[in-house]
């Protein structure tokens, strides 16, 4: 079609077809076989989606399982560092109050003033406690 240019197009009746336009060969298929070949690659899409969810759902418990390996990792770490702070702070003493300012400047800093470090000191009271947490 050029610009400025009027183009007539004749149709073949009954067809829906213009003269002079030979028919995609996709046009040319029956609706039946259409609508089968819909149907198939609707099914291969859901089987592809599946398939696709099943690889992320294994690689999601793959990470999750790392992810409470290294939790409790951390939990046993905790738990020794305590004990041995615990044994530490009772042969030596302790006063809190410098720790806890040194909690509060901590979290201040590393959470930009909005942290709450009460949960920090409540731990640091709790491991300088001489009676047994168990």
């Amino acid at each position: 079609m050029g610009h400025g240019t009027e183009h007539l197009r004749e149709q073949n009746n009954g067809t829906g077809y213009d003269k002079g336009h030979a028919p995609d060969a996709e046009q040319c298929e029956n609706p039946d076989q259409e609508n089968a070949k819909n149907e198939t690659s609707g099914e291969d899409l859901v089987a592809a989606n599946l398939a696709a969810m099943t690889e992320t759902v294994v690689s999601l418990h793959s990470t999750i399982d790392l992810l409470v390996q290294k939790t409790a990792s951390m939990a046993y770490h905790i738990v020794a560092m305590e004990e041995i702070l615990t044994e530490i702070i009772s042969a030596n003493g302790l006063s809190l109050a410098p720790v806890n300012a040194r909690i509060r400047a901590r979290i201040a800093s590393g959470t930009n003033n909005e942290g709450d470090p009460d949960l920090a000191i409540d731990a640091a009271a709790s491991i300088a406690s001489l009676s047994p947490r168990y």
